[in-house]
């Protein structure tokens, strides 16, 4: 699971803690402050003919680290996580990986916690689920109507 799938559900003080933790070491710059916006949302239908769905809220940011630039845009307002993604893309970017080892213990945790939470709304969603087959067939006498 990439950093992405696993942002979601953390909680942005999360998040600022570990943002904390990478500015305190000084080699990243907010170039771009966190900037909310909306973006058209494509779709394509059954007959494989686009269109747009209506707006999604975004935020954006960018983040430069040894030179190198980075960007984050994630879904909501999400200051915190838009970021974190920036200042990751910038210092993988910058090809200085080795700053990014203090989001390994958080990565692992969100990552822990966002498949035990898909795996509780999958085990919900196939509590509700139908099996058609199994249903009683049923001979439905109109009368006089058919």
């Amino acid at each position: 699971m990439g950093l992405s799938a696993a942002l979601p559900g953390v909680e942005p003080g999360r998040v600022a803690a570990v943002l904390d933790r990478l500015w305190a070491s000084g080699a990243f710059a907010v170039h771009r402050p966190p900037f909310k916006g909306l973006l058209m949302c494509p779709v394509r239908d059954p007959f494989d003919t686009e269109f747009f769905l209506g707006e999604v809220l975004v935020t954006t940011a960018e983040v430069r680290c040894a030179g190198a630039a980075g960007h984050g845009v994630i879904i909501g307002d999400e200051a915190e996580k838009a970021l974190l993604l920036a200042a990751v893309d910038a210092a993988v970017a910058g090809g200085r990986p080795e700053l990014l080892e203090v989001l390994i213990p958080a990565f692992a945790e969100w990552s822990q916690e966002e498949a035990e939470r898909r795996r509780l709304e999958s085990k919900s969603a196939a509590a509700t689920r139908v099996l058609f087959e199994s249903m009683k067939k049923e001979r439905v006498d109109f009368g006089s109507l058919g």
